[in-house]
């Protein structure tokens, strides 16, 4: 399970956690934005970084992620959402997997190849509360497969959005995995509980963007310490958004950049996300359809 835990500036330190693909971000736009997306959410990324964000729209949508890490290791994710303004319902897969990789022994002897795979099944309801609070829950089922030897589990995500009196502000506030010990042979961990609360604030700048999404966010993970993202979102010409983000907490990774691109009912986000480490860069993208 070294692998695993061993992501740089995402992993928690080995043996405290595990499925740490749980983690890692999801969606391009959102990478985007330096992972400042708690109150933004609003797409069928919500899935995802908050269940809440699920409500409050007209229609559905379908949105196609990916992103490549380093060490072969790709990360891929399907989300469907469909929404009124008084509820949303949502279904997600993500999988985490690997080319294959050595099997050593803890001397060093070479003892084959493996793979490394994990998936999640999410099913998500939001609900809009009163007129300025939207509450949302997500189930998944939860699978990890190392070699020959596979984990299961199941947890939950609970969600809200609060609309303040203020035009143009929203907060937002999320738990995820919250769910009973994993055990994987004769090891047993924690999922990788995750608090985040942030705010956004939308205002239409004339002659200068369409619109312009300010967001901070505050993450604790269990067994870390406390991160913040930061990011900015401007729009332009209603043909291109361009994406600015900034995190802090993490060993490996601090800046992101990225641009979406909306034609009709498309929209392509891509995000550029460096590492500083030797094990590379990462690049996500994310294909949506609105239905």
């Amino acid at each position: 399970m070294a692998l695993a835990l061993g992501l740089p500036g995402v992993a928690a330190d080995p043996g405290k956690t595990g499925l740490t693909f749980l983690k890692l971000d999801q969606g391009a736009r959102a990478a985007g934005m330096g992972g400042a997306f708690t109150s933004v959410a609003n797409d069928a990324s919500a899935t995802y970084w908050n269940p809440a964000g699920c409500a409050g729209g007209e229609g559905g949508e379908v949105l196609l992620s990916q992103a490549r890490w380093f060490q072969d290791i790709s990360i891929e994710n399907i989300a469907v959402v469909q929404s009124t303004p008084d509820q949303g319902f949502g279904l997600s897969f993500t999988a985490l997997h690997t080319s294959e990789m050595e099997l050593r022994d803890s001397d060093g002897a070479y003892l084959g190849h493996f793979r490394f795979f994990d998936f999640a099944v999410q099913g998500t309801y939001a609900r809009r509360l009163t007129q300025r609070l939207t509450g949302g829950l997500s189930a998944k089922a939860l699978y990890e497969k190392i070699d020959e030897e596979t984990a299961l589990g199941f947890a939950a995500d609970l969600g809200v959005v609060f609309h303040p009196p203020v035009k143009g502000l929203r907060i937002g506030a999320c738990v995820q995995h919250l769910g009973t010990e994993m055990k994987f042979i004769d090891e047993s961990f924690d999922l990788p509980l995750t608090v985040r609360a942030g705010l956004a604030y939308r205002v239409h700048v004339p002659f200068v963007a369409d619109d312009i999404i300010a967001a901070f966010d505050v993450q604790k993970p269990r067994s870390e310490d406390v991160k913040t993202h930061a990011g900015v979102e401007l729009g332009v010409g209603g043909r291109l958004a361009l994406r600015f983000g900034y995190r802090s907490g993490y060993d490996n990774q601090n800046v992101s950049v990225g641009v979406g691109l909306p034609v009709d009912r498309y929209r392509f986000d891509y995000a550029y996300v460096p590492f500083y480490s030797d094990l590379g860069d990462t690049h996500r993208i994310s294909f949506g359809i609105r239905l």
